[in-house]
């Protein structure tokens, strides 16, 4: 499982950083149920499957890399919905544990996700609708370049999956089909270089079905890779 849109954008970032190096960084650890899917081409990522109708993908962020082991972190959770399936985090806290350490609650700071529109012929296409899929108030910033539009929502509301044009394309040879991206943050968090690094998420509810997400184990690593690239 991997999600298309990331692979698109992951894909594009990689033409800068092809080159292999040795690094320090957090690395998840496959599970003995296959619930978590690592990826050799890309170093640092966790893939879910959320039931029949999500899946997510999760790193921590880094602005220009995966973040070296021992910095301040932030994760980042991408997720994607079926259109018009519903989701919504029943907790704003993630639980961090490192090593022997006591757990850390760390609160999900903001929500997200981008829509791209152009004029073409005295007509606005976009890349996905406009319409709010929030269940409340969201917040509206400009985009890293003109037509792109981020919003931002709070981490309790629940959202709505939609279909999406603005990754769509092939990448590893797999077609990548059009569907919203929403990229979840935790606020930034100083975890040392204690590891294992166990991750537990709080249930998500999705179609009105309680999903509860596997915890998720991180070590940390110096090794060679050739694609560091980051999920934010």
């Amino acid at each position: 499982m991997i999600l298309r849109s990331q692979l698109l954008v992951l894909a594009s970032l990689l033409t800068g950083c092809s080159s292999c190096h040795v690094a320090s960084y957090y690395k998840p650890t496959p599970d003995s149920r296959k619930y978590v899917q690592t990826y050799t081409q890309l170093p640092g990522y966790a893939g879910l499957k959320l039931g029949d109708q999500a899946s997510a993908m999760i790193a921590f962020c880094g602005d220009k890399y995966l973040p070296a082991a021992g910095s301040a972190v932030q994760l980042c959770i991408s997720v994607e919905l079926a259109n018009n399936s519903t989701m919504r985090f029943l907790d704003g806290k993630v639980q961090l544990t490192a090593g022997a350490m006591k757990p850390v609650m760390v609160q999900i700071a903001s929500i997200e996700y981008e829509v791209s529109c152009r004029v073409q012929a005295g007509t606005r296409i976009c890349s996905s609708s406009e319409e709010s899929p929030v269940d409340g108030p969201r917040t509206k910033r400009p985009g890293m370049h003109a037509g792109l539009d981020r919003y931002l929502f709070e981490p309790l509301l629940a959202f709505r999956g939609a279909n999406d044009t603005l990754h769509e394309g092939a990448i590893f040879g797999q077609r990548l089909i059009g569907k919203r991206s929403y990229l979840v943050k935790t606020a930034p968090i100083a975890i040392g270089k204690e590891t294992p690094l166990v991750i537990a998420f709080p249930d998500v509810l999705i179609d009105g079905q309680i999903v509860a997400l596997p915890r998720l184990e991180f070590q940390v690593v110096t090794e060679e890779v050739c694609r560091m690239i980051p999920l934010a």
